[in-house]
């Protein structure tokens, strides 16, 4: 259970890292 909840919460960082330099790129086009 820890390891799988460890996996969800590092894809979630991954996945809002991915969307922060998306949201800068519209940002600075």
């Amino acid at each position: 259970m820890k390891e799988k909840k460890r996996r969800l919460s590092g894809a979630l960082l991954t996945m809002d890292k991915n969307n922060l330099k998306l949201i800068l790129n519209l940002c600075n086009t």
